[in-house]
């Protein structure tokens, strides 16, 4: 049984530092449902399965807070192959996934398969989403706003003028429900549905007698309605590094990553500067049009990074 605060139990990376493949993390390990502050069961049944069971206030709200909801989570694990093979398929946000702070249904799948003694691949996928979340190009849009029918519980108001002239001043966590090119008709959605999904995998390569390794991580994460990453687009990144141990005590690890940004709505979505995000529309200049200032938010859509890290043990 473990109490208190626990990281998401199907992750590939989801462990301290030196203990990871890489020195960086993959695109899908960031964007996950990933801390949780409860309670959870492990129960080894016998060699094959393992089952696991717990409950929380949610991805990483405390119990206290206004966006905590009762969740639960349950997840089987079987291996096989003499420990060769290990599926590992989650189910971690039981409940109704209605939009709040992190309020993610996810479920996971994490596979890991040792091919020989010197090559081995493991493979994770998630399917997430979250249910009537604010849709951001609503704002701005000549629809009222009314602090209390307002689908943005958590914004701060110009409260001291009429309910229905007062604007929000803190919107930057909704999603693109629409093509935010597209000119404003007279109605919009003031909710909608906001999925996405990823997969990775590694490929691992041992070398010179378990001193160094190969790594290759490709992976592709596919943020609908940018509610993940606050740009509705498609992410793929490509990973190539080793790991040389000197000794027993030190680690290197040098990397080489690529990634790059597909967005239907040709926004570009790498390089932004701090909370300039596509759905963070309060920052619109007066007088601009919505789209042109969206899409001048990013710089670029590719990014080439260089990076490596030491680490000793002691």
């Amino acid at each position: 049984m473990r109490i208190g605060r626990y990281i998401s139990l199907p992750d590939i990376e989801a462990q301290l530092a030196p203990n990871n493949y890489s020195c960086s993390h993959s695109i899908l390990y960031t964007y996950d449902c990933y801390t949780h502050l409860g309670a959870n069961l492990t129960v080894k049944i016998d060699g094959h399965w393992t089952l696991q069971g717990g409950v929380s206030p949610g991805c990483a709200p405390a119990p206290w807070t206004t966006d905590a909801q009762v969740t639960g989570s349950f997840c089987i694990v079987y291996t096989w192959s003499n420990g060769g093979d290990v599926s590992n398929f989650r189910d971690n946000t039981i409940k109704n996934g209605k939009y709040a702070y992190n309020n993610l249904t996810a479920i996971y799948e994490t596979w890991y398969h040792k091919i020989n003694d010197h090559w081995h691949t493991d493979t994770e996928m998630w399917y997430q989403y979250m249910k009537d979340t604010p849709n951001m190009w609503w704002y701005k849009t000549g629809v009222p706003y009314n602090k209390v029918s307002s689908p943005w519980p958590e914004n701060t108001g110009n409260y001291h003028l009429l309910p229905s002239e007062a604007m929000p001043s803190t919107l930057n966590f909704g999603v693109v429900c629409e093509n935010p090119s597209s000119s404003y008709t007279g109605s919009r959605a003031a909710y909608c549905y906001a999925p996405d999904w990823a997969i990775t995998n590694y490929l691992e390569h041992n070398l010179w007698k378990n001193q160094a390794s190969l790594n290759i991580r490709n992976e592709r994460v596919d943020d609908h309605k940018g509610r993940r990453t606050g740009t509705p687009a498609i992410y793929e990144k490509h990973m190539v590094g080793f790991d040389f141990w000197a000794g027993s005590s030190v680690t290197f690890r040098p990397e080489l990553s690529y990634i790059h940004s597909f967005s239907p709505y040709v926004l570009r979505t790498m390089d932004m500067a701090p909370g300039s995000s596509v759905a963070a529309l309060s920052n619109v200049p007066a007088g601009q049009l919505r789209n042109a200032t969206m899409k001048a938010l990013g710089a670029k859509t590719q990014s080439l990074i260089l990076a490596a890290d030491l680490i000793w043990h002691f």
